[in-house]
């Protein structure tokens, strides 16, 4: 192979590294992302609440503002995180489309996939959920977001927030 050659298949080496590097740089962890978007929404986030007691995460209102607990002290791994935030990220976007006049308001939350709920109260027991810890009202809310949080990715969820927040 001759010297151009040679400096042309470096210089393609090179750009294609080059632009690896790139793309690794651009990459955003989607959580992040949704997060970011939450934030928009008005969500704000806690840590360490008197509400974290035996819990990974909360969704509520607190003092007028809506608030994301990720308890920190009970929360292990990555995962864990992960999953609590795609939770009560989903319960933002139940909120949000109860509050824009959703049919079907469900202890001020709404469904976002009303047609598939008896099946989600059946798959979210089957996968250990465990109903009686919740008020009887919240049921259908709590097994859409429990079987969403493990089917759906971030930017699904994200998806939902922008679509019912925005």
């Amino acid at each position: 192979m001759n010297l151009f050659k040679k400096a042309l298949c470096g210089a393609a080496g090179v750009a294609v590294a080059l632009a690896a590097a790139s793309a690794a740089q651009a990459y955003e962890n989607p959580h992040n992302t949704l997060v970011r978007t939450l934030k928009e929404a008005g969500v704000e986030f806690v840590s360490k609440t008197p509400h974290c007691e035996g819990r990974y995460g909360f969704f509520g209102s607190v003092g007028g503002a809506l608030v994301i607990g990720l308890c920190e002290n009970n929360i292990e791994t990555l995962e864990q995180l992960y999953a609590t935030t795609r939770h009560e990220a989903i319960h933002v976007a139940q909120l949000c489309k109860a509050a824009i006049g959703a049919p079907q308001v469900v202890a001020g939350f709404a469904l976002l996939k009303p047609e598939a709920n008896p099946y989600y109260m059946a798959r979210a027991q089957d996968n250990g959920w465990h109903i009686l810890g919740y008020p009887e009202e919240g049921w259908e809310i709590e097994a859409e977001a429990f079987v969403l949080t493990n089917t759906w990715t971030a930017q699904q969820v994200e998806a939902q927030v922008k679509r019912y927040c925005f």
